[in-house]
């Protein structure tokens, strides 16, 4: 069930701006590929290379970040809460750490640092809700909560990869979904970047139960499969175009992936 504060009659697809679902796939990612990838097997030496924001707190950034975040989430908060965002300060350093990490660790399919810009990302929320605490937006404080706590002791690898196939449904989406919300936040834009990682949180606090034994074991197995010669964006969307039509995966994969799409696509 969507949360109450959450709308009921507004999809997400009709912001502007759509760079959400792409934690569920990180997430995804950690659990199937731990036991089919060293974790950096194929990962050069990695220095974090960040972009600095200038001065700390960020008043300026912090309040677009925030109102933007909101946004996204679709929360009805009350007027005064939202008066209250306006003078509210929250370092970003986190969320900086988070975006570089779950970059890298996608391109050259490193566990660890996905591992750890989950992490780092959930310490970001986390800060997020202390502003709404401060604020009294007491009910998505609650919620937000629970979220970060099942983040940060890994519960949320089990909730997703049971209850969250809906997102994959919409895999072809996400993969522009997850480059954009990577851009708004190199390109400094931090209200976009906040509706991002509000829709985020809005994602993961709504499930829909069904059949994703058989999309994550999809994308097991051509991981497996395959190895490195496709990266996961490109399997969660042919996976999400393609279901179980094999003749759309070759179209999608080519003749020579033919043996691996009889092995995972039954």
């Amino acid at each position: 069930m969507r949360p109450a504060h959450l709308s009921k009659t507004t999809p997400f697809s009709t912001f502007s701006c759509t760079p959400m679902k792409f934690i569920v796939a990180f997430i995804l990612f950690i659990a199937i590929l731990q036991n089919a990838l060293a974790a950096d097997k194929f990962v050069p030496p990695y220095k974090l290379v960040k972009q600095s924001l200038s001065g700390s707190p960020f008043p300026h950034e912090a309040v677009e970040f925030l109102k933007g975040f909101v946004f996204g989430l679709e929360s009805d908060i009350s007027a005064n809460a939202t008066l209250c965002l306006e003078d509210s300060q929250l370092a970003m350093h986190d969320f900086e750490a988070a975006f570089a990490d779950l970059k890298y660790g996608f391109q050259h399919i490193s566990v660890s640092h996905v591992q750890k810009g989950i992490q780092e990302l959930s310490q970001g929320i986390n800060e997020v809700n202390i502003v709404l605490k401060d604020c009294n937006a007491t009910e998505l404080v609650r919620e937000i909560e629970e979220l970060v706590v099942d983040i940060q002791q890994g519960h949320v690898l089990k909730i997703i990869i049971k209850e969250a196939v809906n997102i994959f449904h919409h895999s072809k989406e996400l993969t522009s979904d997850f480059k954009s919300a990577i851009q708004f936040w190199e390109q400094r834009n931090f209200n976009l970047c906040g509706v991002s990682v509000g829709k985020l949180v809005g994602i993961l606090l709504n499930y829909d139960p069904h059949e994703v034994e058989m999309v994550s074991s999809q994308l097991s197995c051509f991981v497996k499969c395959l190895g490195s010669k496709y990266d996961v964006w490109t399997l969660l969307s042919v996976i999400g175009t393609c279901k179980t039509d094999k003749k759309c995966y070759l179209k999608h994969l080519g003749e020579d992936a033919g043996v691996c799409i009889d092995k995972c696509i039954h």
